[in-house]
């Protein structure tokens, strides 16, 4: 069973991924309230990072089953680290736009 479970988290991953990139309308909900050219970059932020997820997902999927020789390994695991430092660049940017937003409603506000 317990062989089963790397392949069964990457599937989950790449559906998040996958419905970040394509089907989450979040950050277009924004839309009516932020600055529009603040929000066209934060949907396509959170559109490449859902990518990410995906490549993240799939590159996991690589790192458990099919990196068999040591070059191979050393690839698939530097292109981990790689994707999983661009998802946290990117949802540092995202939450600082979402800083910057409950900051100008504050302003609005008082």
């Amino acid at each position: 069973m317990t062989h089963y479970l790397p392949g069964i988290f990457a599937i989950i991953v790449l559906a998040a991924g996958w419905h970040y990139a394509f089907f989450s309308g979040a950050a277009s909900r924004l839309a009516h309230i932020e600055n529009p050219h603040l929000n066209a970059r934060r949907v396509f932020m959170r559109r490449i990072n859902g990518v990410v997820m995906f490549l993240l997902a799939i590159d996991f999927y690589i790192l458990c089953y099919a990196a068999m020789n040591s070059l191979a390994f050393i690839v698939v695991v530097v292109a981990l680290f790689f994707l999983m430092i661009l998802l946290l660049i990117l949802a540092l940017a995202d939450l600082r736009l979402t800083r910057r937003l409950r900051d100008e409603l504050k302003k609005r506000n008082t």
